[in-house]
C-alpha cells in the first residue's frame, strides 16, 4: 500500500525551480544547495533549497521528460516523498537536464521549509518505487524534515 493513497497523510509543496548540478551515479539523490542572495550585485545572504536529481532511466520509467512540471509530495510521519507529473492549477517545479554527456540526469529544486527534506551532504534515496502515481522513495535517515541541516554543517 502506498504512503500516498490517502491524502491526510502528506503535503504537496508547490512552486517554482532553479538549476543546479550533480556528478553522482545513484537512481535518485537528495541534496541541499546554499543559493547566494544579491542585492545590486552584492551578497546580503544564503537561502537553502533541497535538489532532487534522478537518472534518466528512472525518469523514464515513470514517464517524465525535461521540461515537464512535477510536484513533490512530502509525508513527515512515513519519511516518504512522491514526486508525480503536476496537475493543471498547480504551478510546479520544471524538470532540467543537466550537461553532463556521460551520465545526464534531471533534477529540480524546492525551496527549504518544513517538511521538505534538508541534508548535510548529499546522499542517496532509497526503497524507490515507480508507479502510475509517479516516484515513491524513502528519504535517507541522515535527513531532517525540522531544520536545515546544511546551514549547520557551514558553520
Amino acid at each position: 500500500m502506498s504512503y500516498f493513497s490517502n491524502p491526510e497523510n502528506y503535503t504537496t509543496i508547490d512552486g517554482a525551480s532553479g538549476r543546479t548540478r550533480t556528478a553522482n551515479k545513484a537512481r535518485l539523490m537528495l541534496a541541499t544547495d546554499r543559493q547566494a542572495r544579491k542585492e545590486g550585485g552584492v551578497v546580503t545572504g544564503h537561502s537553502y533549497v533541497a535538489r532532487f536529481s534522478m537518472t534518466m532511466e528512472l525518469a523514464s520509467a515513470a514517464g517524465l521528460v525535461p521540461g515537464e512540471r512535477v510536484s513533490l509530495d512530502v509525508s513527515p510521519a512515513h519519511r516518504a516523498c512522491r514526486i508525480r507529473k503536476s496537475v493543471p492549477g498547480e504551478r510546479g517545479y520544471k524538470l532540467t537536464r543537466t550537461a553532463s554527456k556521460e551520465n545526464p540526469r534531471l533534477i529540480f529544486k524546492v525551496t527549504l521549509a518544513p517538511p521538505v527534506p534538508s541534508i548535510a551532504v548529499p546522499e542517496a534515496c532509497y526503497d524507490i518505487r515507480v508507479s502510475g502515481a509517479g516516484i515513491e522513495f524513502k528519504i535517507p535517515d541522515a535527513a531532517s524534515m525540522e531544520e536545515n541541516l546544511r546551514e549547520k554543517a557551514d558553520g
